[in-house]
């Protein structure tokens, strides 16, 4: 922080703690800090976190002690949700602070936040103080004092820290977005606009293990994907196809394979089925012309590799649009936006998940 230079005096410094809770309680400590340009300030120093408080004759406008948290509270022209209310007691104290400290003292404090600010209304002996701070990032602490090392880490979120957006995340979430909105358009138009060419339907009963070719198509259009569909006569067995698609040359140009199983029962009285007769695969051909497929098969009931050859019926489309694929794209994209989008959602509830109490909503 600007306030935070070299030339700065720590004059003294104090310890707190809240009033034990069963085994567990938070220290944080308060160091009086002096500047010729900005006077006194305190530096607070809480498991890694700084503000730097400065005494104001500002007075908070709508604070009363039944005021639940969140709940706004205007200050300077500004409008404050109200943190956290507690009492603290002084743990120890050293060097020069403006006060008589005794050891033991308890004071009672209210925390109003507008990140990176806070007001703390503190309370002791029937005085009343109030303090304007502002959340000081550990480097610039580490920086404006030359300390040796690096600031410790942060494990949890500061009433007055504020969310700092990295510039990545920043760009990436719009970027994310924009490719959300292009793969939704593509899911749409090749699911409602485009259209598949039917170029073969055929039924057959294979004699496998003999390969098994099917009746010519033609492909009109270079990189033209492909879509085969296998639908196979099965009852408690399965089937394994290896396809290898064939120019009118009766070369290699290129393969898929699919695998379709259907087993059915009875047991304890309930009748049970399970698996798919039918199967899909996608495939690319880059050159037009005219081609066949060329299967081999497997299958058979239970473990092991038969000569099996059940009717099959079989179709290929061309010019198919994968419109899953768009939508899986789309399901991907709004997901890391939706995560992107959320991290400041996320880092407020962190904020608030430290001194939320259940009587949150009440007034």
């Amino acid at each position: 922080a600007a306030a935070i230079k070299p030339q700065v005096k720590a004059l003294g410094k104090s310890s707190h703690k809240p009033p034990p809770y069963g085994g567990w309680t938070e220290y944080w400590d308060e160091y009086l800090l002096y500047n010729p340009e900005k006077g006194f300030s305190w530096l607070i120093v809480e498991e890694g976190h700084y503000t730097l408080d400065r005494t104001t004759t500002i007075r908070p406008t709508g604070l009363t002690k039944y005021l639940a948290q969140k709940r706004s509270v205007g200050f300077g022209g500004q409008t404050y949700q109200v943190y956290d209310r507690g009492k603290a007691v002084l743990d120890e104290a050293e060097g020069e602070t403006p006060w008589i400290a005794k050891p033991g003292d308890i004071f009672e404090s209210v925390e109003l936040i507008a990140p990176p600010k806070m007001v703390t209304v503190e309370k002791s002996k029937g005085e009343v103080e109030h303090f304007l701070g502002e959340y000081v990032e550990p480097r610039e602490v580490w920086d404006g004092f030359k300390l040796p090392g690096e600031p410790p880490e942060r494990h949890w979120v500061h009433g007055a820290q504020p969310f700092v957006e990295s510039e990545f995340n920043a760009q990436a979430k719009w970027w994310t977005l924009g490719f959300a909105i292009v793969f939704c358009l593509l899911f749409v138009s090749s699911s409602l606009i485009s259209k598949p060419n039917a170029a073969l339907s055929q039924k057959f009963t294979p004699r496998f293990p003999e390969p098994f070719t099917t009746q010519s198509f033609e492909i009109k259009r270079p990189n033209t994907v492909c879509r085969v569909q296998t639908d196979a006569s099965l009852s408690n067995s399965w089937l394994w196809l290896g396809i290898d698609v064939l120019d009118e040359r009766n070369e290699f140009a290129g393969e898929v394979s699919v695998q379709m199983e259907e087993y059915h029962g009875t047991e304890g009285g309930y009748a049970w089925s399970e698996g798919n007769h039918k199967a899909t695969a996608l495939f690319v051909i880059k050159d037009p012309g005219t081609y066949r497929l060329r299967l081999i098969g497997e299958g058979g009931q239970g473990q092991g590799v038969k000569n099996f050859n059940p009717p099959i019926s079989l179709t290929v489309e061309s010019d198919y649009v994968p419109w899953r694929f768009y939508l899986l794209g789309f399901c991907f994209t709004m997901i890391i936006a939706f995560v992107m989008l959320s991290k400041k959602s996320s880092f407020e509830s962190a904020r608030w998940s430290e001194v939320i109490e259940d009587d949150d909503d009440d007034d």
